[in-house]
């Protein structure tokens, strides 16, 4: 009598459980998955387009945080183009040797070759920024 009690109390919960996970899972059957994305939709990523200019500094504004200013280099480049760039902590800056400087060992008229992205607000943000000899 013990044995069946015994077995009788293992089993009850395990029906009880199936009994309420079959009522979950029909009640989902109703559920609109249209909105739901394909698992086999490709994620794409696109790659930013890195732009170049090379040409003269024309100006360096180095950051003031006490004035709410940023770093920003104008560069007039060789077909007379006035680019400005945004000069983040995060941009890498070389002299014409390739070993890393700050950004106020950039000076006008010297000749610099700038990689930068064009921000979603239309900002070119510098990556890297170059001295040429």
């Amino acid at each position: 009598m013990k044995k069946i009690l015994l077995l009788a109390l293992l089993i009850l919960p395990l029906m009880i459980g199936g009994i309420v996970f079959a009522e979950n899972a029909s009640s989902c059957a109703g559920v609109n998955t249209s909105a739901l994305p394909s698992p086999k939709a490709a994620v794409t990523h696109e790659t930013p387009k890195v732009n170049i200019v090379t040409g003269k500094v024309e100006e360096v504004n180095l950051a003031d945080p006490a004035k709410g200013t940023k770093s920003e280099v104008t560069v007039v480049s060789e077909d007379g183009a006035k680019v400005t760039v945004l000069v983040k902590t995060n941009t890498t800056i070389y002299g014409a040797d390739w070993k890393a400087i700050g950004l106020e060992k950039i000076k006008p008229g010297d000749t610099v070759k700038i990689k930068y992205l064009i921000s979603k607000e239309g900002v070119r943000e510098a990556r890297s920024l170059s001295l040429v000899k």
